[in-house]
């Protein structure tokens, strides 16, 4: 017999997995935002303050700086005063504002007159032209007027707008409560170039608008000595012996 010879080889063949099936998804619904109910804002009660306030002036001061204080009260409807509570606070005014100096700080001359006033400074010593307010702000010299170049080294800027804070009636810058204002006898000598020593340059209660200076002081003296010359020759030209 003749034997043949077989080789039998194990031969792996490969497996192919079966294909697996895609995992299920889920079907998204888009969901609605919430919508929130409108909410009504907070109403915002204004405070009411039955109350108003008032200021009652001192004495204008030449040692606080020409200054004067103010006694600031709330009161009622009638007048009473009540309790600062009951008054707006943001409407409180001020316990002192600054009064009108005439001159150089070191030199100068307060006077009794502030310019919440509403008061023209009277005569005509206070400025270097020896104007009364009226002339000057009918010649133009109140600010903004574009005038008083027929005055000496006149500034529009600058002393313009020293005539509208010295002269608030003349320039228009305030309204007084009479219709008429009688005129002050210096502010008439003045107009009038009358010799005579103004009533104004004075402490004197009724006409006086300056604190710590009087024609009084001069007594034959020569005016040239004292610190505010300059305003003694024009307010108290009968005492300084110029006419």
């Amino acid at each position: 017999y003749s034997w043949e010879r077989f080789v039998v080889q194990k031969v792996a063949t490969p497996t192919i997995a079966a294909p697996q099936a895609p995992a299920p998804t889920e079907e998204l619904v888009p969901t609605p935002a919430p919508t929130s109910m409108p909410t009504e804002a907070p109403s915002s009660q204004v405070a009411s303050f039955p109350g108003t306030w008032a200021a009652e002036p001192a004495t204008c001061d030449p040692e606080i700086n020409c200054y004067r204080l103010h006694t600031v009260t709330c009161r009622n409807s009638t007048g009473d005063e009540v309790s600062a509570s009951d008054c707006d606070p943001e409407k409180q005014p001020p316990s002192y504002e600054p009064c009108h100096i005439v001159g150089k700080e070191d030199k100068g001359i307060c006077l009794t007159i502030a310019p919440t006033d509403c008061v023209d400074v009277p005569g005509c010593w206070w400025n270097r032209w020896h104007k009364t307010c009226g002339e000057l702000a009918k010649g133009g010299s109140c600010s903004g007027a574009g005038g008083g170049e027929a005055l000496e080294g006149f500034d529009s800027g600058k002393d313009g707008e020293m005539v509208s804070r010295f002269c608030p009636v003349a320039c228009g810058e305030c309204v007084t409560a009479e219709v008429v204002l009688p005129k002050h006898p210096g502010t008439q000598q003045c107009e009038a170039d009358a010799c005579e020593d103004d009533p104004g340059f004075s402490g004197d209660a009724e006409f006086g608008v300056v604190i710590g200076a009087s024609c009084s002081v001069i007594q034959g003296a020569d005016c040239d000595t004292f610190k505010n010359a300059e305003q003694l020759k024009v307010a108290c030209p009968k005492s300084c012996g110029l006419c």
